[in-house]
């Protein structure tokens, strides 16, 4: 395009630029005052909880009657309190919506007549779906710590396994109480006890448990070596033990919960035991009277407790115990990452640390450190680590192969929606034991960097159940294949 001169040019080009900036003026004044836009919480309605008490949903929702918003929060609101209440682990579904009229939805779809000043109303409807609460599960178990422990060690000898029935009832009042109840026989006979009320005060911030429990053993582990628990079996009764436990919960803001613990244990073994390990507890000592005193805390913005794919969470704790020639103080931290890195790709990555000391000497039956319950290793599984310290480092890349809900009894509310979730992932894991006292039995992995890698599926369904399947190696070039299992049962 030509221009007769270049007073032509230069006034078109200021008029041109006028022109943009008016543009990008009016879509700044729109969005703003869309952003600004306010709405009232008319009523909150709840609707699915047969069981369960209202009050124990609103407990979790930061949101309430007559609450004034702004309209470019109200997605994120919904989303986020849909989160905190399946976190409950009371319901198979939950589902917020919100109720507007037709103005409202006017605006939410045109984003028309930013120019009015008068206020909507709309209402939260939360759609419930109840799980089952009462659970009479039959026991049968394995005595040791994971299946890898049990297939290739001791070569699935179903001698050691646990059978027995465990009355799980959660919710028994619609206040979200949990009782427990265990009656076991077989490798370990056990009798176990526990309630816990989560909201003992009007505020409800503060709840207490109560734990109760009896194990007999007629074969226990008396020491490590090699990296391998080594056991002891007789006719009669190894070990005894007795457990009391006093927890009070104290929860002030939905993602931080703070727990203090008085716990007493009485341990008993045979003599026997002792000619193999005298320094089970304190030197030639048969029995341990153990007093601790815990203080634990967790902050949690995970999206999913159970298998998070998004959020964080933060833990900490610190344990004072006292015996008869047992004094010791331990202290412990944790923190996990979990990232949304597309629609089907996830990565998470967790940080552990623990440190006890045990004031001049730590009683093997103390010694616990890495390959315990949840703390390992991934291809350490059939290794046991003992020491006073240890840190461990976990790293997941995960690829959602497919995540569906299906159909399978209609007429059964609990059931007529069964999830199933299927993930790949790779990992590299590593970690470090510091060891003072049992290095003469164990030298190969303590003191010194503890790596592994490999590949994996999650399958996650049904009540919170993960069944991972692992192919791993560790740091000695030890390449296996490992199942492990979480879940409600």
């Amino acid at each position: 395009m030509k221009y007769k001169n270049q007073k032509e040019y230069k006034t078109k080009c200021f008029f041109g630029i006028i022109f943009i900036f008016i543009i990008i003026f009016q879509f700044f004044l729109n969005n703003t005052l869309f952003a600004q836009k306010k709405i009232i919480i008319d009523d909150i309605l709840i609707q699915g909880n047969k069981k369960t008490k209202n009050w124990i949903i609103e407990r979790e929702l930061d949101i309430k009657k007559r609450d004034t918003l702004q309209l470019k929060d109200l997605d994120s609101l919904v989303k986020l309190n849909q989160q905190k209440i399946f976190n409950t682990q009371l319901f198979l579904e939950v589902k917020v919506e919100v109720l507007e009229d037709d103005s409202l939805k006017n605006i939410l779809k045109t984003k028309e007549n930013f120019e009015e000043k008068i206020e909507k109303k709309i209402k939260i409807n939360i759609l419930l779906k109840e799980r089952w609460y009462i659970f009479p599960i039959p026991i049968f178990e394995l005595s040791d710590r994971n299946f890898n422990e049990w297939w290739n060690t001791y070569n699935h000898d179903l001698n050691r396994t646990n059978y027995g029935i465990r009355f799980a009832w959660d919710n028994v009042t619609g206040r979200k109480d949990e009782l427990d109840i265990v009656i076991q026989s077989g490798f370990n006979q056990r009798f176990a006890i526990g309630y816990k009320y989560p909201y003992l005060d009007k505020k409800r911030r503060l709840g207490l448990e109560l734990n109760v429990g009896y194990l007999q053993n007629k074969s226990t582990a008396y020491r490590t070596q090699n990296h391998k628990l080594l056991f002891l079996k007789t006719d009669g009764f190894l070990r005894e033990r007795f457990d009391a436990r006093v927890t009070f919960n104290y929860r002030k803001s939905f993602f931080t919960t703070h727990n203090f613990v008085l716990n007493y244990r009485k341990t008993s073994v045979n003599d026997t035991l002792l000619e193999y390990n005298p320094f089970y507890f304190s030197p030639q000592k048969n029995t341990q009277n153990l007093f601790t005193i815990s203080y634990s805390g967790r902050y949690d913005r995970r999206d999913v407790q159970y298998y998070a794919l998004k959020g964080w969470t933060m833990g900490w704790n610190i344990a004072k115990n006292f015996g008869e020639n047992t004094q010791g103080i331990g202290f412990g931290f944790g923190i996990a990452k979990y990232n949304q890195l597309s629609k089907k790709w996830f990565s998470d990555h967790t940080l552990r640390g623990y440190y006890s000391d045990w004031f001049g000497y730590q009683p093997y039956a103390q010694a616990q450190a890495l390959g315990y319950g949840q703390e390992n290793l991934r291809g350490f599984d059939l290794y046991v680590i003992d020491g006073q310290a240890y840190f461990l480092q976990k790293n997941t890349l995960k690829f959602q192969i497919f995540d569906k809900k299906y159909k399978l009894f209609p007429k059964t509310s609990a059931l007529n929606n069964f999830p199933v979730a299927l993930y790949a992932n790779v990992f590299v894991d590593m970690g470090y034991v510091k060891d003072d006292y049992f290095t003469a039995y164990n030298s190969t992995f303590n003191n010194t960097f503890l790596y592994s890698g490999g590949v994996g599926v999650d399958l996650v369904t049904f009540y919170n159940m993960v069944f991972s399947f692992t192919l791993a190696q560790n740091k000695r070039q030890e390449t296996g294949f490992f199942f492990n299992f979480s879940g409600i049962f």
